[in-house]
């Protein structure tokens, strides 16, 4: 009889998402707009986030990879070196002089798992504003899952939707370049996850007809048509059509239950604009494959302080400090 031959430990690899909302470091220069008036509101933001986050690692465990956006590099800095000292980090906010919000994002090696960052994805004839999209592979062995993390610019009254367009066709063109290498490129298995605050619905025009989000998973996990070659289509699933709640969410005895990724107060609707999308081969029962079961809306009751809702942390001289953000974050898991 052969050998009995030793089952290969499951590795599960946490990734974790958030809008911070607004998460501005204190300066004394700056104390307008949305930025701390003082070092106190500045230190009462951090420990509610801290706080938040240290609820998530009770209840779940400490994700390997943390993306967190609308967060300046010296917060983000601050918050490693307070809390997440045992992970390595690294923000698109690059100039010291002109902080701005955008993403941050916080990694620690697995057992037999590489996490590394990766050149940042650029979006040519774009406004100034528009953020750049972090990058971060995932490896082991010969496989590399490409996580890609980013923050949309939400639309605007009037908008055309030509930026968000030129966004995506040059994801598209990136993720179909990806998937399918030039020969001579090294032989490895790929696979690509997209995560973020997109600013729109998974049921919109942007996710759907021009990056081909769907939520058909079989269709996602089929063979590329021949034609598609030319217009760079790769067809990916979103994950996120299985959170989708109501507009305005059903209420119950304990309050209003979550129906999304982000609370609009002033419209008292929910939507879901934090979004996983995979590519098809995440799907499959072989490793590495997307662990959908584990994908959800985080709606601990950390995320949202004081009033049961997600909502902008502020100040009022008759409340005191409320909320924190008007997101929740997102959590899923890769298998490997």
């Amino acid at each position: 009889m052969p050998p009995e031959t030793e089952t290969e430990t499951e590795i599960e690899i946490d990734i974790f998402w958030w809008n911070t909302n607004d998460f501005y470091h204190y300066d004394e220069n700056k104390k307008g707009d949305r930025w701390p008036k003082s070092p106190g509101e500045y230190t009462e933001k951090c420990l509610r986030i801290d706080n938040a986050l240290k609820n998530f690692f009770t209840h779940y465990k400490e994700p390997e990879i943390i993306g967190l956006c609308e967060i300046t590099a010296k917060s983000a800095n601050d918050l490693r070196n307070r809390f997440l000292k045992n992970y390595s980090f690294f923000s698109l906010d690059l100039i010291e002089k002109s902080p701005t919000l955008n993403i941050a994002v916080f990694y620690k090696d697995h057992i037999n798992i590489k996490i590394e960052e990766i050149q940042p994805i650029v979006i040519d004839r774009t406004p100034s504003g528009t953020r750049p999209m972090a990058v971060v592979d995932i490896k082991k062995e010969n496989s590399t899952t490409r996580l890609i993390l980013c923050h949309w610019q939400p639309r605007t009254e009037g908008d055309d939707d030509l930026y968000k367009i030129r966004i995506a066709e040059h994801l598209t063109n990136y993720i179909y370049d990806y998937l399918n290498p030039q020969e001579g490129a090294p032989k490895e298995d790929r696979n690509i996850i997209i995560l973020g605050d997109l600013n729109e619905e998974p049921f919109d025009k942007i996710p759907t007809a021009l990056l081909s989000a769907h939520r058909h998973r079989e269709k996602a996990t089929q063979k590329s048509h021949w034609s598609e070659k030319h217009t760079k289509k790769i067809h990916l699933y979103n994950c996120t059509w299985r959170l989708l709640g109501e507009k305005q969410a059903a209420k119950s005895n304990s309050g209003l239950h979550v129906a999304g990724s982000y609370y609009w107060n002033s419209k008292k609707t929910w939507h879901t604009l934090d979004q996983i999308l995979v590519s098809g081969g995440l799907l499959t029962d072989k490793k590495p494959h997307i662990d959908e079961a584990c994908t959800q809306i985080v709606n601990l009751n950390a995320f949202m302080p004081n009033n049961g809702l997600p909502t902008k942390f502020e100040y009022s001289p008759k409340n005191g400090y409320i909320g924190l953000s008007d997101h929740l974050p997102i959590h899923t898991k890769l298998i490997y």
